[in-house]
């Protein structure tokens, strides 16, 4: 049975396409997902992201213990800051990608994927240390995203004050009565992007100011636009791009590895030199000329060889061209190479260029 957003009504009430997704019922469009996509890059576009899970770790072990479960750095957190890292597995695969907030000394936010929030839970309570509190309080929670050129002034107008925060810095705020979490993240590619983190029973109040704060200038926007706005940025999505299956390094994400941090639960796996260089990663590609759109599971093919297959593709506003990623061999991720995709029984060109493809306008 899927799980209802804490809005449901809310957003059928103002025109939202429902869809099943990660085993909840979302907003899939509004009025369109172009048009949604064209919103959040020349004005703000609003996401209502509250399938998303959020654990609390905290404790006099938690710092040590979240380091030896992740990817990045936790070393390099203070309270009000946060880092994008993953969880990880002993061969070096990723259990799920995660945002991490330092909220205070011993304590820290996880935002994790929805449909990984029971098998993280799992995970982390497989490794628990003495001295280390986990906590679920998903359900405790709504979490929205503003995303767009526009986002400050909207925020600066609902909080009645100026409201311009660095990427991954967080802060708490208040509306009313109501103490809200704000951070700089986002996943549209969007320098301008802020995250909101509400307590559920003030949820519709709080998105119906923050509606009003951009009215004239602000869209609702769906997972169509979401998952477009993504692609269009080279933002990996999990179970397309990350798996436990696949390192880091293969999702085209080696920044994340810190390497040098000391102990980890990967530091084996990850320190080998075909680790460090796979024959396999996440290559980026723009499809020139054509309209027909890569999908997941599309095959690769160079030099009529096949040397891979498509995780993720859309049509890109921005580039007026469809566009791709793909898990393919990295002889064939390099700038200027041409493969040729099986776009559902047509032989698609593509060429491979330097992610993201924000940085390839359509007069390019």
């Amino acid at each position: 049975m899927l799980r209802a957003l804490p809005l449901a009504r809310w957003h059928r009430a103002h025109g939202a396409r429902m869809v099943p997704f990660a085993g909840w019922e979302m907003p899939v469009r509004y009025e369109g997902i172009i048009k949604e996509h064209r919103a959040v890059r020349e004005r703000a576009g609003l996401f209502d992201i509250s399938h998303m899970g959020e654990i609390i770790v905290r404790g006099q072990n938690a710092a040590g213990f979240l380091n030896y479960l992740t990817a990045n750095d936790i070393g390099l957190l203070e309270p009000g800051k946060g880092q994008y890292s993953m969880f990880l597995n002993e061969r070096g695969g990723v259990v799920d990608d995660i945002i991490v907030y330092q909220t205070e000394n011993d304590t820290f936010l996880v935002i994790v994927n929805a449909v990984n929030t029971e098998k993280v839970m799992r995970y982390l309570e497989t490794h628990r240390r003495p001295g280390v509190d986990i906590r679920n309080v998903s359900d405790s929670f709504a979490l929205f995203s503003l995303a767009g050129p526009l986002t400050f002034d909207i925020a600066s107008r609902l909080f009645d004050q100026p409201v311009e925060l660095a990427p991954f810095r967080h802060t708490t705020l208040t509306l009313g009565e109501t103490r809200i979490t704000v951070a700089g993240t986002g996943y549209t590619g969007e320098r301008r992007s802020l995250e909101f983190l509400v307590p559920v029973e003030h949820a519709e109040a709080f998105i119906e100011n923050l509606f009003a704060a951009g009215a004239g200038t602000l869209a609702l926007c769906g997972l169509g636009a979401r998952d477009s706005l993504r692609i269009e940025a080279c933002l990996p999505l999990y179970g397309h791009e990350l798996s436990e299956t696949m390192t880091p390094f293969e999702s085209d994400l080696a920044w994340v590895v810190k390497r040098n941090k000391g102990d980890f639960i990967a530091r084996a796996a990850l320190a080998t030199p075909e680790a460090s260089h796979p024959s396999h990663r996440i290559g980026y590609f723009i499809v020139r000329g054509a309209r027909q759109i890569p999908r997941q599971g599309a095959r690769v093919f160079l030099d009529d060889r096949a040397v891979g297959e498509v995780t993720s593709g859309t049509f890109s506003p921005l580039l007026d061209a469809a566009v791709c990623m793909a898990f393919v061999e990295v002889s064939a991720t390099h700038p200027g190479r041409h493969v040729v995709i099986d776009v559902r029984g047509n032989a698609v060109r593509a060429e491979a260029v330097e992610k993201p493809f924000l940085a390839h306008t359509a007069r390019s």
